[in-house]
């Protein structure tokens, strides 16, 4: 076991008795401290990811899937194992093709989960508004806008919360519905070709 792993269970342990102690007001006060120490393992096990994917690491050990992989190496459903993946690629910088450092995709996000402000479900919340069909049909604007207004409110707010409120966001930006046919404009899209990451 790793010296920093004996400190994050040290830290853990102290945080277990003050929940366990004082007054009640105190005690909720304390477990909301184990939250964001919850949080901060999330973003650790993202950035993880995010290496192995810029590295290639899953591929070379023989993984048909980082998924898969995540799911098989920490026990966990294939579906917690994709929302990981989805913010690692999300929120973490990629590399492209042509060796050119990409910024995260939800900038917004990347910071807010980095100062323990939300939660991976937050984030996947905020992701799935983007990545809906009425969020395919927005201009990159709308859909920066649509990500800092949906932190803001994660902030105070619950993932399930979040995502409805994103959505309300987001149709209300998309009032014309589906473009006629032959009319395109910069969409909110995952990066394609000669921007997709190693």
């Amino acid at each position: 076991m790793s010296p920093g792993l004996d400190t994050t269970l040290d830290g853990i342990a102290e945080l277990q008795v003050e929940a366990a102690t004082g007054t009640f007001s105190d005690r909720l006060l304390a477990s909301r401290d184990m939250e964001r120490v919850v949080r901060g393992i999330e973003l650790a096990r993202v950035q993880f990811i995010a290496s192995f994917l810029r590295e290639g690491g899953f591929g070379s050990l023989g993984h048909k899937s980082p998924v898969s992989a995540i799911a098989d190496c920490w026990n966990i459903d294939p579906s917690d194992a994709r929302r990981y993946v989805k913010a690692a690629e999300n929120l973490c910088p990629q590399v492209a093709l042509s060796g050119t450092v990409l910024e995260p995709r939800m900038p917004v996000c990347a910071a807010a989960i980095a100062a323990a402000a939300i939660g991976l479900g937050h984030v996947d919340a905020i992701r799935r508004v983007l990545e809906s069909n009425e969020a395919s049909r927005l201009t990159a604007a709308d859909c920066a806008f649509v990500e800092e207004r949906a932190v803001a409110y994660a902030l105070h707010n619950r993932p399930a919360e979040v995502h409805k409120f994103g959505m309300e966001l987001v149709r209300g930006l998309d009032q014309d519905g589906p473009e006629p046919e032959g009319v395109s404009r910069e969409r909110c899209k995952p990066r394609v070709d000669q921007d997709r990451p190693l």
